[in-house]
Parts: C-alpha cells; structure tokens; sequence
C-alpha cells in the first residue's frame, strides 16, 4: 500500500530495501489475521486486501479458485455495494451507506452484522469499519465469521420458544410480578383467570382485573413472601374471567432475585386442588406430566434433596455429564467428579438452600469422560406442603462454543486494533 500524504517525505527519504520492508511487514499483519480484511482509500478504492479476503473470493466465486476482477485492489468497493442486489446480497444497501459515513467523517466507526449463505450451508458476518486516520483518509474493514456464535443464538431461541410453549401448555396458572405488584409475564392458563391476553395483562396490577378485596388479598400474599424472603403457601378461591367458573387454587409465592441480590418480584405458581377426592389421581398425573415435560426439554435438568443427593434429571444431562441415570440417583457431586468442582457445586447448592429462591452462576464442568464444558447454572428452590425446602431444581446451559467464539472474537478485535497501531500513518 502507498504511504498516506502526510507520510510522504519520511517514507520518500527511505532507501528501497527499507521500502519493501515496510510493505512487507504490512501485508504481513493484515495477512496474520483470519478475518477477511480490505483497505479502501479516501475514494471507496481497494486499495489492499489480505489472504483471507483472497481465499474467501476464490471459494465463493462462480468458478471455484479464480479470484473476481471484482474484489482485487484497483476495484471501487463502494460502487459494487451500490450495485449490488438480491437475496444474496442482503444488508449490501447499509453496508455502502455505512462505508461512506465513516469515510466521510459521519461515523467515528461502524459495524452490522449480516448473511452470507452459500448453496451448501447458512453463514453469518460482522461487518466492522474502522477508519485509517481522519476524514477522507480512507478505512479498514474487516469481515469476521460469526456462524457459530448465531448458530448458538439461534438454538438459544428456539430452546426458549419450546421452554415458552412447555410453560404455557400447563395445567398451572404462572406470573411473575415485580415488587410494586406490576404484572411482568403470565401464561396461558393465567390469561383465561384474568380474561386478557398478556400483552394486556403486563404493566397492570391485580386492581386492573379483580374486586378490591380480592386484590388487597392477592397483594398481602406477596407482601409476606417478600418480606420473609421465603418460599410461601395458600389457598384462594378464584373466579375465571373466560368463563366464570371457579377453582380453589394452592398457590405458591416466592421471591425472585436479580444477579445482584436485590429483589426482582414474585413469581408465583396456582395449582387447582378443587376436586380432593381425586387428588392421588392428580398428583399421578402431575408426576408423568412432569417426567414428560423434563424429558421433551432440550437442556439439562436435575433436582436434589436437602441432601445434596440427586433424585432425578433428565436424559439431556445424562448426555452432557455423560453418566447414566442409575450411575447419578442417589449420588452427591462428590461422587461423580473432582473435590474442587465439588466443593464449588457444594457451597453454591447451601448457598441457595439457606437463602430460598432461585441462584444464577457459571462454573466449569467435567463429564465422565474427562471433557471440560463451561455452563451455566440456574437454580432454584422447591418446598414441601409444610413450606419447607425439600431440594433444589436445576437447568444447566453448556456455553463451551460461545465462551470459545467470544474469546476467538475479541482476540481477532485485538489482532486488528494492534495491526492498526503497529503499522505507520494511513496509505491512500
């Protein structure tokens, strides 16, 4: 790349060999990163590109191996932006736009992300442009393979759209309140008590749905569960907007804390318990319900008694721990991997039976087979019918790939702010 104008007499007063060292070391740097990477000078003209922006147009060109005329230096990147059209081409409009604003000095700098599929499989890119000194001195941009961090993204809300549709296919009433009583989530079940879709009920209070006294009822029940920091039991009959009829609920209450210890609200959960006679039958059925539902999630789920001792999870966390059911029921953690996981899992597991609710941290996991994930636990506390803690439930999300992506990322940002320092004042 040529020297930058304001670089010119000391770049001129080198000898040749010292040039060509220069130049060397350049396309050195921009050639040691793995992101796809094109200098464009003050006009949108390519002005370098580095091996993986080569080998990225060979694989994709119309023949296989044959670099475009149209991505190598001496091309006018911003015209092909313009020009460009079609599915393929999605975000081309905003990329152009964005190229030119930094450019021009609009934009101190500029990222988007977009897709990139090819005929055999979905890819996805973040776009960043970095600017090589100041207005109408031209730009880096570099081009960074996000797939896996999307392909994760993408998995992540498709496991929570099923948590959504197991959640709004029980039986229960679900909601979940901050401390002022203001509705933050419900499910289905609940919107037939309340006779509005959520997008109705959120941001309202019990006052907006129910006589008074029923609500001054409903909201000392929250008080006491917030007060006492504990897990609490009741029950009330309610009567259905949808159609009128009426259940006795046991509800129970207990309070939900952000990561920083202060309260979040109530999340409360109503079971309906009006026909006692059949309440065995019930109970029976809630138990394979429940085995049904652990089993259709695709995360990891166990529970444990005040013990420490599994009791149950289901084939998800057989699969991620790599032991066998019967290998986990009735085993502490410090029967199934090292005294230092143990001792961390251990103190976190009383932590939260101490301090009833629910418990959010990561820590590293080892398999039976000796392979180390990252994950994070969720964790909370569930009672018996006396209001006691009889055990912990938890849901453990492996974010190996994630952790690894990100760390990948933010060693490649590194690589480009570095090779932007290192090397001298901006060629154009």
């Amino acid at each position: 790349m040529p020297p930058s104008k304001s670089n010119s007499n000391e770049y001129s007063a080198r000898s040749i060999p010292e040039k060509r060292e220069i130049e060397k070391f350049k396309d050195a740097i921009l050639d040691s990163m793995t992101s796809q990477v094109v200098v464009l000078d003050h006009n949108g003209d390519i002005v370098a590109v580095n091996d993986a922006w080569r080998r990225f147009a060979a694989e994709n060109a119309a023949q296989p191996g044959r670099v475009p005329d149209h991505t190598d230096v001496g091309t006018n990147y911003l015209t092909i932006c313009a020009a460009s059209t079609g599915d393929s081409c999605e975000g081309s409009e905003e990329a152009h736009a964005g190229i030119l604003a930094v450019v021009k000095g609009r934009l101190p700098n500029f990222s988007f992300e977009y897709p990139c599929h090819s005929a055999y499989k979905q890819r996805w890119f973040t776009m960043s442009v970095t600017p090589l000194g100041g207005k109408d001195q031209g730009v880096v941009i570099a081009h960074t393979d996000i797939t896996t961090r999307k392909q994760f993204e993408n998995k992540l809300t498709q496991s929570e759209s099923t948590l959504r549709s197991l959640i709004d296919a029980l039986p229960d009433l679900i909601w979940l309140k901050d401390s002022q009583g203001i509705y933050l989530s419900c499910n289905a079940r609940f919107e037939q008590f309340f006779g509005a879709n959520e997008a109705q009920i959120v941001g309202k209070t019990d006052y907006d749905f129910v006589a008074a006294d029923v609500a001054d009822a409903f909201r000392a029940n929250d008080r006491a569960a917030m007060e006492t920091g504990k897990p609490g039991t009741n029950l009330e009959w309610i009567s259905f907007a949808n159609d009128g009829h009426a259940e006795l609920l046991q509800t129970l209450k207990t309070p939900i804390y952000n990561a920083d210890h202060s309260l979040k609200g109530i999340l409360g959960i109503g079971h309906d318990v009006t026909e006692v006679t059949s309440g065995q039958d019930e109970l029976r059925a809630n138990a394979l319900f429940l085995n049904t539902l652990l089993e259709a999630l695709p995360v990891a789920v166990f529970y444990k008694g005040v013990d420490g001792r599994y009791s149950g999870l289901n084939s998800a966390f057989e699969r991620l721990t790599s032991y066998t059911r019967n290998e986990l029921l009735g085993k502490t953690v410090f029967d199934i991997t090292s005294s230092e996981l143990a001792e961390i899992y251990h103190a976190k597991d009383m932590e939260l039976m101490q301090n009833p609710g629910v418990q959010e941290y990561e820590a590293k996991m080892r398999s039976a087979q000796g392979r180390v994930h990252d994950v994070v636990y969720h964790k909370a506390t569930f009672v018996n019918s006396s209001g006691q803690v009889a055990g912990l439930i938890g849901v453990v999300l492996d974010v190996t790939e994630r952790k690894r992506f990100d760390r990948v990322l933010q060693q490649k940002n590194e690589e480009l702010e570095n090779a932007k320092f290192a090397r001298p004042r901006a060629c154009s």
